[in-house]
């Protein structure tokens, strides 16, 4: 089961808890980035992606 655990203000981006693990998943698209399977390896994820707007929110 997926849960949401972030949406973007926009509602465009999301960040799902998939089974216990993270990923960045965009709207419209089936595009998704695997961000680990811990809130911590996610916003570690998310610092190397550049997403550091998406890190301060979580």
């Amino acid at each position: 089961m997926r849960s949401v655990i972030w949406m973007s203000n926009n509602m465009l981006e999301q960040i799902l808890d998939d089974n216990g693990e993270y990923v960045l998943r965009k709207a419209g698209t089936s595009q998704e980035t695997p961000l680990g399977q811990t809130v911590t390896e996610a916003k570690d994820k998310l610092r190397k992606l550049g997403r550091t707007d998406i890190v301060s929110q979580l």
